[in-house]
């Protein structure tokens, strides 16, 4: 895209994270020989980062039921596609900057008079695509996710059987993380764990009523919690065979029940007490 220096462009691009300021994005999608010319936009959700660039991560959301990602996404509306891909990264709690998205606004909605991508005088004035958010209280594959109407927003249709099953995931921990009193901390090669933290449960996808989840810690019942949100604080207290400082390798499980049917997640962690 760029052949020349491209110094004179951070400012543009730093610029662009503020909402409403016009953005590098919608010149690139609007450029008849760059945006003009891709048939087809392709995001690459195989492995996802949800902190920073480098750190991939599993997806506690359903369908991913905390597994890779393991997606790929394919659209000829470059506005759509970057719209579904934000959704889902909202949607996990990634928690994405607000004025990530002000691309998304520009390029549905130019600003009159900003973007002249060639330098010919004629200035973009049509939408290069569909800005649209997923209602996160529907279900993910409904047709009803997205509220603009057909022919007139983001419509998702699906195609062939759906195989993911239903499950309960540990939100928190997660496999490979620090945590400090409660707080996730640095990326370490196992999930240690130094003070108090609440172990936090999710059922996905369960459409009977859940009548209860358990928490054991190395086989022993710890809680029981009829509703949601599904907690429980491990406490110092709660380890009366290690009542001694030290740490120790500790196997956390959660157990949902519901129509007569049980789901099971756990995770090895080492504690300091």
């Amino acid at each position: 895209t760029w052949i020349e220096p491209v110094w004179d462009v951070h400012d543009y691009h730093t610029n662009a994270f503020i909402q409403g300021n016009p953005t590098p994005q919608t010149d690139l999608l609007a450029h008849e020989h760059i945006g003009g010319k891709t048939l087809l936009y392709v995001g690459d959700g195989t492995f996802a980062t949800k902190i920073d660039h480098r750190t991939i991560g599993k997806f506690q959301m359903y369908p991913f039921n905390d597994d890779w990602t393991s997606s790929l996404f394919f659209s000829q509306d470059p506005v759509a596609i970057d719209s579904v891909m934000y959704d889902f990264l909202h949607a996990e709690g990634a928690d994405p900057v607000e004025g990530s998205q002000n691309y998304l606004h520009q390029s549905a909605e130019p600003l009159p008079n900003t973007y002249d991508p060639e330098n010919d005088g004629i200035f973009l004035s049509e939408s290069l695509g569909v800005h649209e958010h997923w209602n996160i209280s529907i279900d993910i594959f409904s047709s009803d996710r997205y509220l603009g109407p057909t022919d007139d927003g983001i419509d998702f249709n699906a195609i062939g059987e759906e195989h993911v099953y239903p499950n309960i995931v540990m939100t928190n921990p997660q496999e490979n993380y620090l945590y400090l009193f409660g707080k996730r901390s640095i990326h370490l090669p196992m999930t240690v764990i130094i003070g108090d933290i609440d172990i936090e449960a999710r059922v996905n996808y369960v459409n009977e009523d859940v009548e209860k989840v358990e928490f054991y810690l190395d086989q022993e019942l710890m809680f029981t919690d009829f509703e949601e949100p599904y907690v429980w604080t491990w406490k110092k207290s709660s380890n009366a065979r290690n009542p001694i400082v030290g740490i120790f390798k500790h196997t956390i499980e959660t157990v949902a029940y519901y129509d007569e049917n049980s789901l099971n997640d756990n995770l090895v962690v080492l504690r300091f007490l």
